[in-house]
């Protein structure tokens, strides 16, 4: 059973490596940046720690992700809470410096801070997100040094209010945190594409690929003479290409079609929708996890405005009320376990490493569904999934306790949001089922 396993976890790897990692620059220019090294941390509260010139050169230096309440003393009671295994919680500031390209929009992106995020760029500040298990993103352009000096981020993290979970919920940025680099027309990035196979049979499926593209400018060129007189600019239109590829993991070209659109500068939230056949499909399963990528391509007079490529699985789910679930017309029994995300002494920062450790054993011993207690977990947990063939009940939200989320959260409002965004992740996942 060891040998089988490590058969198997050296699989993935190699799966994980062919696939390439979660961060990557396209030809077009769009460009996802590691943002997790060289954050300076002080455990501690600092009204100050905001601003751009303050100093923090006696501030810890660190790696995200990074969970401060695992690595902190324990504290007993009566002043510790034991919800949270009698952890450290309190408040924390992250800061980094950095520089960014001029020539590009530039959006920072947070999977994931536990709790109560502040987050300011130079000193300029761009919002704060109560719920810590989701992610997030600002985007930092017009607040960025136009000389060429450092740019600073800083973050605020609010833990004080425990209990806050009825379990262990871990402090501060506990995920990945990048950079997302495009031109000035480009797919929107939250909920931008979705994908769905409304038709699928073991002949052909058709594949639905909705986009929303935010146009702002065509070029660097034009958002520079915008600058100078925004009353002056006027929005006009440009015929694009929208070209959509279906390609199967190791990179192949199956199906591409591609359509004219003519899009208006300064005008975001255009819409445009392609449909692509693949003939005789690979379908997704628990047991034959096959995925294939959408490489969605905007193209401006032989220029790439912007591409990306996301990885989506094709797959029938049928629900019967006599007979249960069918997958692919098979009838499919769920065994599953409910899982948290924290992991021993990594607690909340989580390695990919101790996921594919986890779910390896879990699909050697014969587990197909998980469902995800009790929130939405980290994006490679899901990419995971994705590969290794789990069904996955993805819980938007718990009602935790009244001094940690209700109280600092408009809590219907709060729900909503988070259903909608998992509907729209779940629109790419062939792993999810309804919860």
């Amino acid at each position: 059973m060891i040998k089988s396993f490590l058969i198997f976890t050296l699989g993935l790897i190699q799966i994980l490596a062919a696939t390439g990692s979660a961060f990557s620059k396209d030809k077009a220019g769009r460009e996802i940046i590691p943002f997790n090294e060289g954050w300076h941390f002080w455990l501690g509260d600092d009204p100050a720690a905001k601003q751009l010139n303050f100093d923090d050169s006696r501030w810890r230096t660190l790696n995200l992700p990074h969970d401060w309440s695992i690595e902190c003393p324990v504290n007993p009671p009566p002043s510790g809470e034991n919800n949270g295994g009698y952890f450290t919680h309190g408040i924390g500031w992250y800061r980094k410096s950095f520089n960014a390209p001029l020539d590009k929009k530039v959006v920072v992106e947070f999977d994931g801070v536990y709790m109560n995020s502040e987050v300011w760029i130079n000193g300029q500040f761009l919002g704060r997100r109560p719920y810590g298990f989701i992610g997030f993103h600002y985007d930092i352009t017009e607040y960025l040094k136009q000389d060429g000096s450092l740019n600073v981020l800083a973050v605020r993290v609010d833990d004080s209010s425990e209990p806050s979970l009825r379990w262990y919920a871990g402090s501060g940025i506990y995920r990945h945190v990048c950079l997302i680099t495009t031109g000035y027309t480009h797919f929107r990035l939250d909920g931008g594409i979705k994908i769905t196979t409304p038709e699928v049979s073991s002949e052909q499926a058709v594949v639905k690929a909705d986009y929303i593209i935010d146009s702002h400018f065509f070029s660097y060129q034009e958002q520079q003479e915008w600058a100078k007189d925004v009353w002056k600019a006027k929005p006009h239109g440009q015929d694009v290409t929208l070209r959509s590829s279906v390609l199967t993991p190791d990179g192949n070209i199956i199906a591409t079609t591609e359509s004219k659109l003519v899009l208006q500068s300064m005008h975001s939230g255009q819409h445009a929708t392609q449909q692509i056949t693949v003939p005789k499909p690979r379908l997704w399963s628990d047991k034959i996890p096959d995925l294939y990528r959408l490489r969605s391509t905007l193209i401006l007079d032989g220029d790439t405005l912007d591409e990306t490529i996301i990885t989506f699985g094709i797959r029938k789910f049928e629900f019967d009320p006599d007979r249960g679930l069918f997958v692919n017309g098979k009838s499919i029994k769920l065994k599953g376990v409910c899982l948290h995300q924290d992991a021993g002494s990594f607690g909340n920062a989580v390695p990919e490493a101790i996921w594919v450790y986890r779910l390896g054993q879990l699909k050697e011993m014969g587990c197909n569904a998980i469902r995800t207690s009790h929130h939405p977990f980290a994006p490679e947990f899901y990419d995971l999934c994705d590969q290794l063939g789990f069904y996955v009940f993805d819980e938007p939200l718990t009602s935790g306790h009244a001094t940690g989320h209700i109280t600092s959260l408009k809590i219907h409002a709060a729900r909503r949001n988070l259903v909608i965004i998992s509907i729209l992740i779940s629109g790419m996942k062939p792993i999810y089922v309804p919860w």
